[in-house]
């Protein structure tokens, strides 16, 4: 038998992050992000395990406000700290 895998790879905003907490709060004061819903990481963990998902990896960046940042910012496995996350994760 021949099984295909799906890998699907997410870029967000992680609302459950310092800037993300931030920019929720500031939502309605911002012309882009007036009408956004931001999504924390584990509801996205939710979704991928519902739709049986695994091998899920998670990195994140962006530690600073943006307009401090003067250089590349670190990338760092796990979430929480960084307010840009990307997961990945695979499906047989």
């Amino acid at each position: 038998m021949n099984r295909k895998e799906t890998l699907r790879v997410v870029g967000m905003l992680d609302k459950g992050s310092p800037l993300g907490r931030q920019y929720e709060a500031n939502k309605n004061d911002s012309k882009f992000f007036r009408h956004t819903e931001f999504y924390s990481v584990k509801q996205a963990l939710e979704w991928l395990k519902a739709l049986r998902y695994s091998d899920v990896r998670i990195l994140q960046t962006i530690f600073h406000e943006p307009e401090e940042i003067t250089a590349l910012e670190p990338v760092k496995e796990g979430y929480g700290e960084g307010f840009f996350v990307v997961l990945s994760a695979q499906k047989e």
